[in-house]
């Protein structure tokens, strides 16, 4: 379940690069309307239906999802996080 709540961020994410990437560096990818919508759609109702599972089976306890390390030096360690809690699966819902 850890993975779909990654997609949740990062499909959004990978999806407007690839389309804002491709759009300036290839003159054919940005002719073609038909793929640019679909994966600009697709790129969010595949984050959204994953929303609506989370909430499905959301259990009423904050969940704490890790992204990657953001920095490590000796004993220290910062990560990068983000936390799955009912007011924020609310909003991602809206």
């Amino acid at each position: 379940m850890e993975i779909l709540y990654t997609l949740i961020i990062l499909l959004p994410l990978l999806g407007s690069a690839v389309i804002g990437l491709l759009g300036l560096l290839s003159k054919p990818f940005s002719q073609q309307e038909g793929l640019i919508g679909a994966i600009g759609t697709l790129s969010v109702a595949i984050p959204f239906v994953a929303v609506v599972l989370a909430f499905l089976n959301f259990d009423g306890e904050a969940i704490a999802i890790p992204l990657f390390t953001w920095m490590k030096a000796g004993q220290l360690t910062i990560s990068f996080h983000y936390s799955l809690d009912q007011l924020s699966l609310l909003m991602m819902l809206v």
